[in-house]
């Protein structure tokens, strides 16, 4: 089992813009390059330029490297391997993004950071504190208005105490 930097998927290009349809073209491409590995293994010339092409539809970061040739019935099935991970990496993010969608976006980064976002008791030492704080900084100069605190929350996250 690789993991998406061992395949050489280029992480810095965000999911959302992967789409189904690029996929099954790479999936496509590979078909083609299989093809003619079992054929015509030695026509490195049509290899290349399906490599090429793979590599423009599914993106790939090799840093100062040459893109390798997909030559090799190993290397292929990789590739085959990355397409589907990156299939089933697709239909997860559609269903959190649905999921999602019903809650609202600030609870849902909250939660993806394990924080919760809990009510301060009115009575509470930390309450008093900031209120009395808030009072006592409203300076004379600004009487047009009074401030007034509704709610105070704190965030907790989980096994950080």
């Amino acid at each position: 089992v690789y993991t998406a930097k061992e395949f050489d998927y280029d992480l810095n290009s965000p999911l959302g813009q992967l789409r189904s349809s690029q996929i099954n073209k790479g999936y496509g491409v590979l078909c083609k390059i299989n093809e003619i590995l079992l054929t015509q293994r030695n026509n490195m010339n049509k290899l290349s330029g399906l490599t090429s092409k793979y590599y423009t539809i599914i993106p790939h970061s090799f840093g100062h490297r040459l893109p390798p040739i997909i030559n090799n019935l190993k290397r292929m099935h990789r590739e085959i391997e990355l397409i589907e991970t990156l299939k089933q990496m697709l239909i997860t993010n559609k269903i959190l993004n649905k999921r999602n969608k019903r809650k609202n976006p600030i609870d849902t980064h909250y939660n993806a950071l394990h924080c919760d976002i809990l009510p301060l008791s009115e009575y509470s030492t930390n309450y008093q504190m900031i209120t009395k704080a808030i009072k006592q900084t409203h300076a004379s100069t600004h009487n047009g208005y009074a401030l007034k605190v509704y709610d105070i929350f704190e965030i907790e996250r989980k096994n950080s105490k």
